[in-house]
């Protein structure tokens, strides 16, 4: 009866289905919806029902004492327990199986912070927040949580998959899936991390085997088979730059990084300096070390690698108006 439910479209209210938590999650949600309508119009109906039969004008009509039924009591008292006491193994089988990652599981490293999504892959391939997270179908995932010990909490929710786990800085936090069917699927923060939190937003893309193994070894060997600010860009989006900076010449949370490079930047202790390679490599594994005029000390150290380095330098100078070599 809840399956059938649940299958059916006009009564459906929850997210698409898109793995196999939803065999129990989404029964168990009609079950207790049901259950609660039910109960409310049966106490509410007996409440009104009574209230309107035994209704006294006069206090002195109202029959004193009262009588005690040890039969209804019980009644009462045992069928509540045993459909809480239901629901409770019904839910508590359906959590441990969300704890407990199925055997052979591919690992995926899911590092959330202010207000970036990266994904990072058994084979040392990475995707960025708009790229998304690629998985296989029908294939048990297991995400590994974290966040950086400076950031704040963060919630990976993906309302199709029926999960939320938690990011905690200076910890690691585990869930896991398997998605039943391909397609693309939101991923939502669902902790409030400021003021870019409603902008959080990624998707899981679920691909067949091939596409998959196709996606992971086009992706580890971007940096090598790329053009350098074509793997720069890729970079900037990976590591959520664009998250603070636009590359538009619009302020964010960052200051604006089209036209930076080669270019004099004021700091806000009224200092200029030399937008060049050091800056940039500085400004990346130092940020505190120059804080732009206008703008406050809140970025992150970015865990890159010289070759991503070299390639979000190589990108900043291809979309800077300073830089010589982009001059005919």
């Amino acid at each position: 009866m809840m399956n059938l439910l649940a299958q059916t479209q006009w009564w459906n209210w929850l997210p698409e289905k898109g793995s196999t938590f939803t065999q129990w999650v989404d029964p168990l949600f009609y079950f207790e919806l049901i259950l609660s309508v039910v109960l409310f119009v049966g106490i509410g109906g007996c409440m009104f029902y009574f209230a309107w039969k035994y209704h006294h004008k006069n206090r002195e009509d109202h029959p004193h004492g009262s009588h005690h039924n040890n039969t209804l009591e019980i009644v009462w008292s045992v069928i509540p327990l045993g459909i809480v006491m239901f629901i409770f193994v019904w839910g508590f089988r359906g959590m441990m199986d969300m704890t407990q990652p199925q055997a052979y599981s591919t690992e995926i490293v899911v590092t959330a912070s202010r207000w970036n999504w990266q994904f990072s892959y058994p084979n040392g391939a990475q995707s960025s927040m708009q790229d998304g997270l690629t998985v296989p179908v029908n294939q048990p995932i297991r995400i590994v949580l974290k966040t950086p010990l400076t950031d704040v909490i963060h919630s990976f929710y993906v309302p199709a998959f029926r999960i939320k786990k938690d990011a905690v800085p200076g910890r690691y936090n585990e869930t896991w899936f398997k998605a039943t069917q391909t397609g693309e699927y939101p991923i939502y923060c669902a902790e409030y991390c400021g003021q870019q939190h409603s902008q959080m937003r990624s998707k899981v893309r679920v691909v067949s085997e091939d596409e998959y193994y196709a996606f992971l070894a086009d992706a580890a060997n971007f940096l090598d088979n790329d053009p350098p600010a074509v793997a720069g860009q890729k970079v900037f989006a990976i590591k959520g730059c664009a998250t603070c900076h636009s590359v538009e010449g619009k302020p964010g949370t960052g200051p604006p990084l089209n036209d930076v490079f080669a270019s004099k930047v004021t700091l806000t202790d009224g200092s200029q300096v030399d937008a060049d390679e050091n800056y940039i490599m500085n400004s990346v594994k130092n940020p505190s070390s120059q804080i732009v005029a206008g703008f406050q000390d809140q970025m992150t150290v970015l865990d890159v690698s010289e070759k991503e380095l070299d390639a979000l330098i190589a990108y900043l100078k291809s979309i800077s108006k300073h830089y010589v070599g982009n001059k005919e």
